[in-house]
């Protein structure tokens, strides 16, 4: 799991085995894991987050990348939770890195202002290189 604070709420990378049994087309499930994932993040790395977000949840072949923007947090209570959860298939996702050399079985990348964008569909094990880079849908 890697786990980044943004400017407007956070963003989260979970290996697949967490959503193993989860089938994505079943709502309540992903709600249910989204906010089982969502406590387990306050308790692990003490996080404050309450209010309403506004949830992403983009599920690939490598794993799932979850987008949490804080829509409001002044009408909510001190550990209130509200989620809007969106499901988003077939969204092409990229992994920005600032050097792409070290990535291995990979022959294309798209360079564009400060970074490199390789397809995630052209790497095989996200699990080494996640550390260097973040996992974003579109080039920003």
């Amino acid at each position: 799991m890697k786990v980044e604070i943004t400017d407007d709420g956070l963003r989260v990378f979970v290996q697949n085995a967490y959503f193993k049994n989860v089938d994505f087309n079943q709502k309540e499930e992903i709600v249910s894991k989204i906010k089982d994932l969502f406590i387990s993040l306050k308790k692990r790395y003490h996080l404050h987050i309450k209010g309403l977000y506004k949830v992403k949840v983009y599920p690939h072949k490598v794993g799932v990348v979850i987008e949490a923007i804080l829509l409001d947090e002044e009408n909510y209570g001190s550990s209130d939770v509200d989620l809007r959860i969106i499901i988003l298939f077939q969204k092409d996702l990229y992994l920005k890195i600032d050097d792409y050399s070290f990535i291995e079985n990979t022959s294309f990348s798209y360079l564009y202002k400060d970074g490199y964008y390789i397809d995630l569909n052209e790497i095989d094990d996200i699990c080494k290189y996640i550390e260097y880079g973040m996992i974003v849908s579109d080039f920003s």
